[in-house]
This record gives C-alpha cells, structure tokens and sequence, in this order.
C-alpha cells in the first residue's frame, strides 16, 4: 500500500475510533456526571432542607446510639445513610458529601446499563447514550441537592443492579457480579421503604437462579449464595415492619379514604411516568397511559417469544419478575399517596428504573431476530422505542438543565439570605421567623433546629444568639376571616399608638390550591409608606396552613399591614396577633 493510502487510511481509522458509539456514550456518562457535580459545586449549600433537618441534628450531635440509626423518619429507615451522615458532619462538618455519593452512585448504575446494553448486543449503540441521560439529568436536582436524599437514590439504583444481575443467564453468574449483587440485595430493605417493596420479586429472583444452579450442580456455592441472601433479606425485612414500626398518621388517612380505585390507579400511572422528568411532571395522565400501553406490549412480547422458545423458561421468568419488580414502586406510591394524587418531582429516581428496563428489555428482544425474519416487526420496533426514548430525553435536555439551575438558584437565594442575617447578628428567632417557610415545614421546629446545631457547634449556626421572645400584649382584630381572589390588605394597629416593637407574632390558618403562598407583612418606623417589609414563602402542601409566623421588627411603629398574597383563591382565618418583646441577653433554649 503506497505511504499516502497507508497514512489517509490509519487517520479514517482514527476518526472511526474518535467518533464511535462507544466513545460515544461513554463520553456522554462523562459529561453528565461532570454536570452534575459542577451543579453540586454552584447549589448545595450546609442548611439543611426540610426533611433533611431530622437526621441533621442528631447526625451532627457528638454521639450516635444504635436505635437512632433503626429509628424511623415518616415511614422510612435508612441507617446506613445516618451512619454516613454522622460521618459526613464529623470530617466535614456537613451532609453535601451525600450528595456526591448520589451523583456517583447514579453513575455507577447508568455505567452498568451501558455495560448490559453492550453484552446483550455484542456492541454499543448511539442511542444508548440515554442511559446517562436518564439517570443524570437535571430533573433529578431536588434529590442531588437535597442531601439526605441518597436513601431514595440509592433505593432506586440497587434495584437496577439486582435487576441488571438477574438478566444474565443463571449458569453464566460468576463470582464477583454475584457478591456485589448479593450485597445490592440485602441492602435494598436498609433504605427505606421503597427498598422494602422492592427487594420481594427481586428475592424470588435470586432464589429462582440459584435453584436452576442448585438442581444442576448441588456442590455450586454461586448458587447457595443466591439461595441464601434472599432469605436473609426477607428476615431484614420483616424485622422492618415488626420492630416498633408504624404507619405515620398522614399515610394512615390515604390507605383508608374512600377514593375510587379507578382514582388509585390513575395516581398509580402518574407515578410511574414521572420517570420522563418534566414532561412526566406535566403531562402524567398521557405519559402514564401510554406506559401502561408500553407494558402490555412488552408482557405480550415477552410470553410470543417464550412461547417461540426464543427465551429460555428461566429468562423469561427473569423478566416478569424485573417487570414486576420496577412496577412495584409506582404502584406502592399510587396506593400510599392516593389522597395526595401524583408524585413529586423526587420520586423520579424511583421510576427511572422502570424506563430503563423497558429500553433494555427491547434491546434483548431486538436481538432475538432481524428485519427479515418472519417477526421482523419486534426488531423494527425495538429500534424505534431505542430511537425515540433517545431522542425524547435529549430534545428535554437543556429544558432540564435550566430547571435545575432555577431550582439551584433558588437554593442558593435563600442561603446567602440566611448567611447574610446570621453575619448581621441578628438574634436566632428573627432568623428563624424570616427563614422557616423555606427551609422547614413551621417556625417551631425551625427553631427547635436551629438551637439543636448550635448547641453540636455546627457552622453557621455556631454563630447565631438567642434572645428568647416573650408574648406580652395582643393586637385587637376588627376582623378574623377572609375569603379572596385577590392580594388583601389586612391593618394592624399597635396598641397605645407608635412603640417599639420587638417583634410580632401571627397565628393563623391560610387555605389556597397553590403550593406556595407569599405572605408579607409591611411596616415603617415614621409613615405608612411601609419600605420594611418581610415575606415569606409558605409552602401549603395537600392542606390548609395551620402554625405561627414570627415576624422580627425592632423599631418604633404604629402600624402595620399583613398581605396574604397567593395568585389564587384563597381562605385566611387569623386566630390572634400578639407583640413580643426580647426576653434577655442571655442564652434561651427554646421560645
């Protein structure tokens, strides 16, 4: 071959190396882990965020006892991460390394996928780039950054590995992929309990593998190992549900209404297709149903091809149970949040595994023919969902990349205020009364909080000093209820004309559809033009908003405004207001 040929071909060979699927796809994991973590490194910030508060003050406390970390949070134990969070605040002085252990367990779980899809094909695709996209958009923002949220990832990912292990033919398991999936296993039911509904069909998985072992070869430790760690989930997970648990009060309300079951099943769906992040989030009634469609399709697929004896017996039980084991999931959250309806944007990571599977289900069924052969439509149409599961979560892209930086700024607002008010000395309960609605679900526990990681010398809250507030006078109300449409303006008239005031204290009730209501409270020191102003975001959840609101002020005034402002209709009941002066200089431990 003469020396310009020899030189153009090696540099085509080149190209074709560069610029192959597998680089490819690869490189796409790269970049999305890369953007996740740049994410971390813009957003996360050491306040704890709702939630996250419970596990934080005592993760961050000197001492951990054993039934802390079995202790239950809503309906969830997680003890491994509690143990790794007290780690966390112990060396680092905070949960966000959480967070990157979440970004990099998702990555570990869109790895294995690649893996899978290549073994099953004998090659990688272009469009298995989905699998990074799917487990590393910015749709998953809210777990990312909401620290003790790994529970919920890593629900969600161990799952995947058992279910990635149990689509290997059972006599081709080897030593190593069988430990770590073992290990997957036995930890599902240690993270909640999504990993407690979970781990049942993936069990039977296991055992069925090791029993088609067994039965050939008795001697094969593979298979005892198989056999024995689902018993020894089932035993973590009945010790789950029989030691001191119980069903939270809010979930015990959902399980018993009265709702309809076709209601049930119409959440059940939206469940499940909040694993299409954004769109799933607005759309659900659509993407569920055609899910639902996607599913009869891949069940009907699944037993022509047994029937065919293109999928050996033990595969095609494989399957059924990794299918049933993904739509366990949306359908425990269906049943348990049917009052509530649809899912929040962090169950995402919860129903990805779903889409997954199906992607890879039709990979392997895709395989079983061509286009040529007698059923050339299975492998025609395994190329189409391969195609467009590709194209939809790539169109969606950068759409999830601006949420996520809307939802990281937001975040990041909200800290460098807090930040701000803990550097102006300001005592801890106008922190608290002007920074609750974000971080905490009410004023108290947000106190509560606060107080509980000063005292374990946890920065910034190291920082910040206690007044203590005492209530000393109640502001007559001419009016208590109001029902509007439209922002009102509600006068508040201090008692005896113009005083200082150290703070004032609302208790009411506020009842509206949206999530969030922005409640603001207006004074001025020398006129009505009220320029003081502080207003919070009260999230109002699935019920009205029943709690306190304090409300820092420090300064003569004569009056002021409360404006209940939620864009929508709305109810406000409020039951009294009363003037609070500072206890003291000294150290209070609660108000």
């Amino acid at each position: 071959m003469p020396q310009e040929k020899r030189e153009n071909h090696i540099g085509y060979s080149l190209f074709l190396q560069l610029f192959s699927p597998t680089v490819f796809v690869w490189g796409m994991l790269l970049l999305m882990t890369l953007m996740m973590l740049w994410f971390l490194r813009m957003y996360s910030c050491p306040v704890p965020y709702v939630d996250a508060w419970i596990i934080a003050v005592d993760a961050s406390a000197e001492n951990w006892s054993w039934s802390w970390l079995w202790e239950q949070q809503n309906e969830h134990r997680y003890p491994l991460v509690k143990g790794l969070a007290w780690i966390c605040y112990h060396t680092y002085g905070s949960m966000q390394p959480l967070s990157v252990l979440s970004v990099l367990t998702c990555t570990a779980t869109s790895a294995a996928f690649l893996l899978a899809a290549r073994r099953l094909r004998g090659r990688s695709e272009w469009t298995d780039a989905v699998f990074p996209i799917l487990f590393l958009n910015g749709f998953h923002i809210e777990n990312i950054l909401w620290t003790h949220q790994l529970f919920f990832v890593a629900a969600g990912c161990l799952a995947c590995w058992c279910g990635l292990y149990l689509m290997a033919k059972p006599e081709s398991h080897r030593w190593f992929p069988t430990l770590l999936a073992a290990l997957a296993l036995f930890l599902l039911p240690l993270h909640g309990v999504m990993g407690l509904v979970f781990a049942p069909f993936l069990g039977v998985g296991f055992f069925w593998h090791g029993w088609v072992v067994f039965r050939q070869n008795s001697q094969n430790r593979i298979a005892w190992l198989n056999m024995a760690v689902p018993v020894l989930t089932a035993i973590l997970c009945l010790l789950y549900v029989l030691v001191d648990f119980h069903i939270p009060g809010g979930h015990r309300e959902n399980l018993a209404s009265d709702i309809t079951l076709w209601q049930r099943g119409k959440v059940i769906l939206d469940c499940a297709a909040i694993g299409m992040g954004a769109l799933g989030n607005r759309i659900p009634g659509v993407l569920g149903q055609g899910l639902f469609l996607l599913t009869l399709l891949t069940l009907g697929t699944l037993l022509f091809q047994w029937r065919q004896k293109q999928l050996s017996d033990e595969e095609a039980f494989s399957l059924l149970l990794i299918l049933a084991a993904v739509w366990s999931l949306p359908l425990a959250i269906g049943i348990g949040r049917g009052v509530m309806g649809g899912a929040a944007p962090r169950y995402t990571i919860l129903a990805v595994p779903l889409l997954a599977f199906y992607i890879l289900f039709w990979i392997r069924f895709g395989t079983l023919g061509n286009i040529d052969s007698p059923h050339g439509w299975v492998f025609r149409f395994s190329r189409l969902l391969q195609v467009s599961f590709f194209t939809f979560f790539t169109a969606f892209l950068m759409y999830h990349v601006s949420m996520a930086m809307e939802y990281g700024k937001e975040r990041q607002n909200h800290y460098h205020a807090f930040l701000a008010d803990v550097q102006k000395a300001l005592p801890l309960e106008a922190i608290a009364g002007r920074g609750w609605a974000y971080w905490c679900w009410n004023e108290k526990d947000f106190v509560h909080f606060l107080h509980r990681m000063k005292e374990n010398g946890i920065a910034p809250f190291d920082q910040m000093q206690s007044v203590g507030l005492t209530e000393v006078e109640e502001i007559p109300l001419s009016q208590k209820s109001w029902n509007s449409r439209v922002p009102i303006a509600i006068p508040l008239e201090i008692p005896g004309g113009k005083r200082h005031v150290d703070a004032i204290r609302l208790t009411f009730q506020l009842d509206c559809d949206h999530w969030r209501s922005d409640t603001a409270i207006y004074w001025d020191s020398s006129s009505l033009a009220f320029p003081h102003v502080q207003k919070n975001q009260i999230k109002m959840g699935t019920n009205p908003y029943s709690g306190e609101w304090t409300v820092w002020i420090d300064a003569e005034v004569s009056r002021l405004e409360l404006v209940p402002n939620t864009n929508a209709p709305f109810s406000f009941q409020l039951y009294k207001v009363t003037l609070c002066e500072r206890d003291s200089t000294d150290e209070k431990s609660s108000l």
